[in-house]
């Protein structure tokens, strides 16, 4: 979901930080690790919704070491006057289509969360991408930030080699901005998702220093320009 927030001092009443209300605010994940305190008070919010959140201090940098001691001072609390904005699907929604021809084998999890089996054969010599879900949302373009999920894995000589090399869906961070301009992302990614629509998954073979990865990428939305 895209936020506007204040963040108020509990003990002074100052406004110690707001998100500036001008769109441009990186999506947060409800109930994502990264999302913390915040991310799941958010779970059953509405688009349209102000909510007024009470954290302990603590609570913003995730070291709250003596919450839920018995005995313990009493902190400061940290509230936040949030506004839910916007808000995407958690997964790629797009139409199945058929696999790809020599591509490595894609099955989702019940979340939605892809794995990836590498073949036995040597990766593509050059980059590749195939449509795994079709999606009918926008159109991405240069101007574009994509919002998306993405898990990757190296394709190695045989299944054996290839590992995790990165997914947010299990590292905590879940949905990610990500630029499509010339030189904010690799290129093999960027030319996977130009022309691509929300509610798209993508399977992009990527050579990056000179090993191949295969990244099945889930695109979520576009954030406001």
């Amino acid at each position: 979901m895209v936020l506007e927030y204040t963040l108020v001092d509990g003990a002074t009443g100052a406004v110690a930080q707001t998100s500036g209300y001008t769109g441009s605010t990186a999506p947060l994940t409800a109930g994502s690790t990264n999302g913390g305190a915040l991310g799941e008070a958010l779970e059953c919010a509405q688009v349209g919704d102000r909510l007024a959140v009470a954290l302990p201090k603590s609570a913003l940098s995730g070291t709250a070491a003596d919450q839920g001691r018995s005995g313990s001072k009493a902190e400061d609390a940290a509230v936040f006057v949030v506004d839910v904005k916007r808000a995407f699907d958690a997964r790629a929604t797009g139409t199945p289509q058929l696999a790809g021809d020599r591509m490595p084998a894609v099955v989702l999890a019940p979340d939605g969360a892809p794995g990836i089996t590498i073949p036995s054969w040597s990766a593509p010599k050059q980059d590749e991408q195939h449509l795994l879900r079709k999606g009918d949302g926008a159109t991405l373009t240069a101007k574009d930030t994509a919002v998306v999920k993405y898990t990757a894995v190296t394709w190695g000589s045989s299944t054996a080699d290839s590992t995790v090399a990165g997914s947010s869906w299990t590292d905590g961070s879940g949905s990610q901005p990500l630029p499509l301009a010339k030189g904010q992302v690799v290129d093999g990614i960027r030319n996977a998702l130009l022309g691509r629509h929300v509610g798209d998954q993508v399977l992009a073979i990527v050579h990056e220093q000179g090993a191949a990865y295969a990244y099945v990428i889930d695109v979520l939305g576009v954030m406001p320009r």
